[in-house]
């Protein structure tokens, strides 16, 4: 499954807005955005992703 789809759902899952998930994380709402719009996260960004979305970070990993 692609990261986009898994953010997206994790965070809906969870009922957070974008901002809140950045909030929680430590990261900008725009740093949300780029992610799920396409852009390649780094692996501290994913990593704080994972955390607060209660996943494994290989789940943000292409398959």
């Amino acid at each position: 499954m692609n990261i986009v789809i898994v953010i997206k759902d994790s965070r809906h899952k969870y009922q957070m807005s974008q901002s809140d998930l950045g909030l929680k994380g430590g990261l900008l709402q725009t740093n949300i955005s780029d992610i799920e719009h396409g852009a390649d996260p780094t692996w501290n960004k994913m990593a704080k992703l994972a955390k607060v979305l209660d996943l494994k970070t290989e789940d943000l990993l292409p398959k």
